[in-house]
């Protein structure tokens, strides 16, 4: 069940970072849905392997998502502000996409956090439901518009420096 994605040895390229980590959390979207199925069969409470899996789970996307929108909003975006309307406009989008998704996983990570009682709360699938659909919306308009957009401005150098500046990040963080 676990994909651990956390970018540490291969900063070279900032834009590879950001692209593993939307596959990481496309790959949790599906990992949710399993969590979902299982909510409706009612076997997560009597599955104690499957509650540790899920609180795995939960400490991983926990750390990557709050890192991966600092990544973006501290090493990349400071590279494209005012470069143009357009991208002015996707910037402010992303950047309330990520407070949006981060309010929705709070609710959903104290969900997940007590899998056991997950089974009680027809509110647990609502929010699941909800968080899934808003991080597969971002994703792709980060994927299909934004990245693509990027990457045609930014130069090979920059995007190397941006991975430095991520990495510089987990360095201060202590993660590296």
């Amino acid at each position: 069940m676990l994909l651990q994605v956390q970018p540490k040895d291969y900063f070279a390229d900032g834009y590879q970072v950001l692209w593993d980590y939307h596959q990481c959390f496309l790959y949790y979207i599906s990992e949710l849905k399993h969590v979902e199925r299982r909510f409706y069969q009612q076997t997560i409470a009597s599955d104690t392997n499957y509650q540790q899996k899920i609180q795995q789970m939960v400490m991983f996307l926990e750390d990557a998502m709050f890192q991966h929108h600092k990544d973006e909003e501290l090493c990349l975006f400071p590279y494209l502000k005012q470069y143009s309307y357009l991208v002015d406009g996707m910037l402010a989008v992303l950047e309330n996409d990520h407070r949006d998704l981060e309010q929705i996983w709070q609710e959903l990570a104290a969900f997940l956090s007590s899998p056991s009682t997950i089974g009680e709360n027809e509110r647990f699938i609502k929010v699941s439901q909800t968080y899934r659909r808003w991080l597969e919306q971002h994703i792709a308009r980060e994927n299909d518009n934004f990245l693509p957009e990027v990457r045609s401005i930014l130069l090979p150098e920059q995007w190397y420096e941006i991975g430095k500046k991520m990495e510089g990040l987990r360095h201060y963080q202590g993660i590296v």
